[in-house]
């Protein structure tokens, strides 16, 4: 009976102790068998850059993680503006080669000389939006400067003559103002950049940008 009492503590024991490591055995189980937290990841640059061993035979591929390029404000600027930039000048081409018939005339000219000297400004204007070169732009600039002050002279010139002339010179000159600021704009922001990164950026593809003509 004496060795019954000795014993009795010795089992409760024994049984608290296989207790806890039974629930420590459940709980790492839990624990094993619990699906794992899912983080979802900010995408910052691309191309795609391959995670795993997409080189090695038989080994599977773990995942593709996407990162996208933040380029600086200016660098952002001048990318939004040079197509805008290139398409106005081709137009500005298409108008001026459009005067040079004058030079056949006896009268006129020298309409047609002036619009020769001028073909420069969006010839180089062509140029500069495409090669991302800042001298070229400015002088595209200068041509807009330029043919925006003739049309302001020519939109005040028809107001003494005919009204409705008067309107339609005055949206013209709107227009023209807005084609000089944003190729002022994307002559700023050439600026801004090394002509070393410019030369780089010829060739970007990998940031989104989105081209705006206003």
């Amino acid at each position: 009976q004496r060795r019954t009492m000795a014993a009795a503590p010795q089992m409760a024991s024994d049984e608290k102790i296989a207790r806890e490591l039974q629930q420590a055995e459940l709980g790492q189980q839990g624990a094993a068998g619990a699906p794992p937290p899912v983080v979802q990841g900010t995408p910052i640059c691309s191309p795609p850059i391959i995670v795993g061993h997409p080189g090695a035979a038989g080994l599977p591929q773990h995942g593709v993680a996407y990162i996208q390029r933040e380029l600086p404000p200016a660098e952002m600027i001048a990318l939004s503006y040079r197509m805008a930039v290139m398409c106005f000048a081709c137009i500005d081409v298409a108008f001026t080669t459009s005067n040079l018939f004058s030079l056949f005339s006896r009268v006129y000219w020298w309409i047609g000389l002036l619009s020769l000297i001028l073909l420069l400004g969006p010839c180089c204007g062509v140029a500069g939006a495409q090669r991302m070169d800042r001298t070229l732009t400015l002088i595209y600039l200068g041509f807009c400067i330029v043919k925006l002050c003739y049309q302001i002279f020519v939109a005040f010139f028809f107001s003494f003559m005919v009204v409705w002339w008067f309107f339609w010179w005055l949206l013209v000159v709107f227009v023209q103002a807005w084609i000089t600021r944003l190729v002022a704009a994307f002559w700023t922001a050439l600026g801004a950049i090394a002509p070393e990164r410019r030369v780089e950026l010829r060739d970007e593809r990998e940031a989104r940008v989105q081209m705006v003509y206003w």
